[in-house]
């Protein structure tokens, strides 16, 4: 999961957590839920951690060029469901 914040100029975006549970940080995901629903200028983005398997992710933590391309997709969708 991704969050992220629209400011006059920039967008934040959190990065992918490596640990044993391929990088799915219930924590993490579950601080960024509730920022979402605190906050109205912080939004939920995709959930990237979906993108897990070897042809999305051949090294375990970089997209490959397919993951790019979902991971482009899921951000065009999550930036069109704010509008």
């Amino acid at each position: 999961i991704n969050s992220f914040v629209i400011n006059e100029l920039d967008i934040n975006l959190t990065k992918y957590y490596l640990d044993e549970a391929k990088g799915k940080d219930e924590a993490i995901r579950r601080a960024q839920k509730q920022l979402t629903g605190k906050y109205e200028d912080i939004y939920l983005g995709p959930d990237t951690d979906t993108l897990d398997k070897v042809w999305q992710r051949a090294d375990g933590i970089h997209f490959s060029e397919i993951g790019q391309e979902l991971h482009a997709e899921m951000w065009r969708d999550a930036l069109k469901a704010i509008r």
